[in-house]
């Protein structure tokens, strides 16, 4: 252990501990060698250094939530990884050192991070960029990553900015009694509403001066603008369109992107935006259906549709065999080398008003990825023998998908029953049997009622969050 302290003088005090008497602990981050140790929960932690020469005590609170690019792995050929979690991207330091002449009490910012791998960075890298940045409200956390000649010298940029810990919900308001209007709220990590934004905590959006505008689905870019995948519907006219909106980070519409803040999709075909994802060269990636089919479009950070994916911007995803015409993605995510997984569900021919739980994973091309599952898509996953919706997606720290949604189950009531569930696939599209039970966690907190879940996020020590709603027939 080294304890390295250098004054506002640039007086320095370097000195270590050597010590056969230690403890680790693989459930947590709990160190311990001789007296020193270090232990913590991501948001909290303890260290304390002691020797002959010091003794130091110190306390670490992230004031940015720990978090991991996507999986949190970088993949070296077939076996290899190297992984990186910055546990606290941000925190605050409090504490004090003792030395023979003096006592001297500490207060400031901190980070830290852990690394691990199956092989010594030196084997896997050529070389590599990292750095760290404090400046007003902002966090950066940024690396440049180079693998070695086998592998191409293949570059892997990380990047996250991070300001004042805000909460960001989206949704609709029928704020003037006639019309919907897309609304987005900015919170501060105490719930209050956050001034700043849009002057009230509270924007008030209109792609169109039509019955309906709502929000869909929403991501916080890298570099703090908010893309907002919206729908909207004219009654008098009976026109369903589409749209992205991108505003800033005081929550005004910015004016820089597409079409003075909008993109829109084209006219007719029923195109439905229903979530959105940015992957990591900042171009926007929208899922949704198009004639009732699995589609994607990707547009630059600017609004301009990259119409090298897929057949001129567009990419058509026939999920199932040919019986099988219609289909519905509900999430998107980005995922190692900018490929892209949908989840959704699919039209049962047989069963009329039934559904089977649809993910597919395409390439950067837009192109269906013929090694995941069955020709690029799973649709027969062994839930059960009614509705099944996979309507979230996630990736866990090891880069398998995390998948959520519910599927129905028989009963004699004339209404449905649901159980959610939350399932684990390989990067090839397998099930993960080491999950749950054969692959499954099924959830049902509401006996006898609807366990529907929507959203699922993986958090970034791995624990898995989601939310089940339900409701009473009755």
């Amino acid at each position: 252990v080294s304890l390295n302290y250098i004054n506002p003088n640039g007086k320095e005090l370097r000195t270590e501990l050597w010590s056969d008497d230690y403890s680790f602990s693989k459930d947590r981050c709990d160190v311990r060698i001789g007296e020193c140790y270090m232990k913590g929960d991501l948001n909290h932690y303890e260290i304390y250094f002691k020797n002959e020469d010091a003794e130091c005590k110190l306390t670490l609170d992230g004031s940015v939530p720990s978090w991991r690019p996507e999986g949190g792995h970088i993949l070296f050929g077939k076996k290899d990884y190297f992984a990186w979690l910055p546990s606290v991207p941000e925190g605050k330091v409090a504490g004090e050192l003792i030395t023979k002449k003096e006592t001297i009490k500490l207060s400031g910012t901190g980070y830290r991070d852990h690394n691990w791998g199956n092989k010594l960075m030196i084997l896997l890298m050529n070389d590599w960029y990292w750095g760290r940045a404090k400046i007003g409200d902002y966090v950066v956390v940024s690396s440049y990553i180079y693998a070695n000649k086998k592998d191409n010298y293949k570059a892997t940029p990380v990047f996250m900015l991070a300001k004042d810990g805000k909460i960001i919900t989206v949704g609709k308001s029928k704020f003037d009694n006639l019309n919907y209007s897309l609304y987005v709220s900015r919170q501060n990590p105490d719930g209050t509403l956050d001034p700043i934004f849009a002057q009230t905590g509270i924007g008030i959006y209109q792609a169109d001066l039509v019955y309906l505008n709502e929000a869909m689905d929403a991501v916080l870019a890298p570099n703090g603008l908010l893309y907002v995948a919206g729908h909207m519907f004219d009654v008098d006219a009976n026109v369903n369109k589409s749209f992205v909106l991108c505003i800033d980070e005081f929550g005004f519409e910015n004016t820089l992107f597409g079409d003075n803040a909008y993109v829109f999709s084209e006219d007719g075909h029923g195109i439905v935006y229903s979530c959105i994802d940015v992957d990591s060269q900042g171009r926007i990636v929208v899922g949704g259906y198009r004639d009732d089919v699995f589609f994607a479009q990707r547009f630059s950070a600017d609004g301009v549709l990259d119409t090298s994916f897929g057949e001129d911007g567009l990419a058509i995803m026939a999920i199932g065999e040919e019986t099988y015409t219609q289909s519905y993605a509900q999430d998107i995510k980005c995922v190692e080398d900018d490929n892209i997984v949908l989840t959704g569900f699919v039209a049962i021919p047989s069963m009329m008003g039934k559904y089977d739980a649809g993910v597919c994973k395409i390439d950067s091309n837009g192109d269906l990825i013929s090694s995941f599952g069955t020709n690029g898509y799973i649709i027969d996953i062994p839930l059960g023998a009614y509705t099944e919706m996979a309507l979230s997606v996630d990736v866990q720290p090891n880069g398998n998908y995390i998948i959520a949604g519910h599927n129905e189950l028989y009963t004699s009531s004339e209404n449905p029953y649901y159980e959610a569930f939350v399932m684990s696939i390989t990067k090839d599209g397998e099930i993960d049997t080491t999950f749950g039970e054969d692959g499954y966690a099924k959830l049902a907190p509401f006996p006898d009622a609807e366990n529907n879940c929507h959203s699922i996020v993986v958090a970034h020590d791995g624990q898995i969050f989601g939310t089940i709603t339900s409701y009473d027939h009755g």
